[in-house]
């Protein structure tokens, strides 16, 4: 068959790909290992090639990039193969590029999806076996151990994240491994690893807020050891997002009153954030402020006067960037609107 060039790699074209994409034989199922084994190559797909589909994919020829979608359209047939491929290529490929596609993809493959007019499940991750869903799980929690750059390891804790709420969800003893996992990772002082948690933590804050609310004082503990002023910043930022995604799930105003304690340690990292000019860090935590003073404007009543203060003057500090400033002028402008209604 015809071998295409696309930047550089050699890429098959259509009818190998679809070859690719066939579906194992039927009476047969594939035999799942762990990553030291050709996972994807037992259960049908040649990973060398599928390697190429994901390439195909990134092309800027609209017809390869067009043939590597058709492939991958009927390789969703077969998820017992597919999604075991996606973590292959997650944990072994040496090429950034593949590993964030494959990050992003496996995502949308466990996204909970709906049923046909028959009552099938439609969703990748409902029609896997429990075999393969194991195999998932566990590769993909060792994936974020192995990755070596950060906004890859940022989507594949996206993809758990995503996993995590609709394994829990179904039955909450189905991971009995990820919450001892990010525990962990959150005490490890590896800031990488602490930072991946909290953004676990953040997809996971509907779950934990309904499900969990015996472990609610855990969860604390890990918020204030996040926010701690020895952390690295993008730890406390991974912190606030996490910790505004939880106070939105929460039901109950006693409930989210505990953690009212950390609002000091909050306004800190900002206030960290300017002075070692990382005004993007410091947006970053303005933002999460604006989103609980429109959401929970209560929370931060205790401590609302060091609130207003502080956002005042970055708000009137010429020096700082403007979207900077804006942001610290939207607080003060949602406070107010909250006070109105």
């Amino acid at each position: 068959y015809e071998i295409l060039s696309v930047t550089g790699v050699q890429t098959c074209a259509l009818p190998i790909f679809f070859a690719l994409a066939r579906k194992p034989q039927s009476g047969s199922s594939p035999h799942y290992q762990t990553h030291s084994d050709n996972m994807a190559a037992a259960g049908g797909f040649d990973i060398v090639q599928f390697e190429q589909i994901i390439l195909a994919l990134m092309s800027p020829d609209n017809n390869m990039r067009n043939q590597a979608e058709e492939a991958l359209r009927q390789a969703k047939q077969s998820p017992e193969t597919l999604l075991p491929a996606y973590v292959q290529l997650l944990r072994t490929n040496q090429d950034p590029q593949v590993r964030s596609m494959c990050a992003v993809l496996l995502r949308k493959a466990v996204m909970q999806g709906g049923t046909t007019e028959s009552g099938e499940a439609t969703s990748s991750l409902a029609r896997l076996s429990a075999q393969a869903k194991q195999v998932v799980k566990s590769e993909l929690l060792a994936c974020i151990v192995s990755e070596t750059e950060r906004h890859i390891r940022k989507k594949i804790c996206d993809a758990v994240g995503q996993l995590g709420v609709n394994v829990l969800t179904e039955n909450i003893a189905d991971w009995p491994e990820l919450m001892p996992f990010m525990l962990e990772a959150t005490r490890s002082g590896n800031p990488s690893m602490h930072e991946a948690a909290l953004i676990i933590f953040s997809a996971l804050s509907e779950f934990i807020a309904e499900k969990l609310k015996a472990h609610h004082s855990t969860l604390l503990d890990v918020f204030r050891l996040s926010l701690q002023t020895e952390q690295q910043m993008p730890v406390r930022n991974a912190a606030l997002k996490a910790l505004a995604s939880f106070l939105l799930a929460v039901e109950l105003k006693a409930e989210r009153q505990p953690f009212q304690e950390l609002v000091p340690s909050m306004l800190q990292t900002i206030a960290d954030a300017l002075v070692a000019n990382e005004e993007q860090e410091c947006r970053d935590a303005l933002e999460v402020f604006v989103e609980i003073a429109e959401s929970q404007p209560t929370f931060l009543k205790k401590h609302v006067q060091g609130c207003v203060t502080g956002f005042i003057n970055i708000a009137s500090n010429v020096g700082l960037e403007h979207a900077t400033r804006h942001l610290a002028l939207e607080f003060q402008i949602g406070r107010a609107s909250c006070r109105e209604r």
